[in-house]
């Protein structure tokens, strides 16, 4: 189970955040300025500054005596962990929807009627099951 410190690590660590935090670890021996870090990462310094603010919330980066942001803390078991547990509730939260979907297009099937009656709703069914794989994936 995740402890309160990575699930709000989790929470902070976006795509975008995660941008950010990756480039200063890039850098972690020097610092960056936040000019630099936004040039380097092709964002506006207000972007940037948001992003580090929510890395310095974290306890992950801090500013350093120049003005400087720095790693303060390197994350890798914790996220892992944290991924594999969101992938984990994305499944529990969506596996109920795809069993119904796969039990529809079942229970179609067994009473071969009218072929096109079946052929709808073995569709509809197989697009509702990719929907909820792909809902799936974007959780993850």
């Amino acid at each position: 189970m995740l402890n309160a410190d990575d699930e709000k690590i989790l929470k902070v660590l976006t795509p975008e955040t995660s941008r950010v935090y990756e480039c200063l670890m890039k850098h972690n021996s020097t610092g960056l300025a936040l000019e630099k870090l936004a040039g380097e990462l092709k964002l506006t310094k207000p972007t940037v500054l948001h992003h580090c603010d929510r890395l310095i919330g974290a306890y992950l980066v801090q500013k350093d005596a120049f003005g400087n942001y720095v790693v303060k803390e390197i994350v890798r078991v914790s996220v892992a962990r944290g991924l594999k547990s969101q992938l984990e509730r994305a499944i529990i939260q969506w596996m109920p929807f795809l069993c119904i979907f796969l039990l529809i297009s079942l229970v179609a099937i067994l009473p071969v009627g009218n072929l096109l009656t079946l052929t709808l709703v073995v569709s509809a069914c197989a697009a509702g099951a990719i929907l909820v794989v792909r809902e799936i994936k974007k959780a993850w």
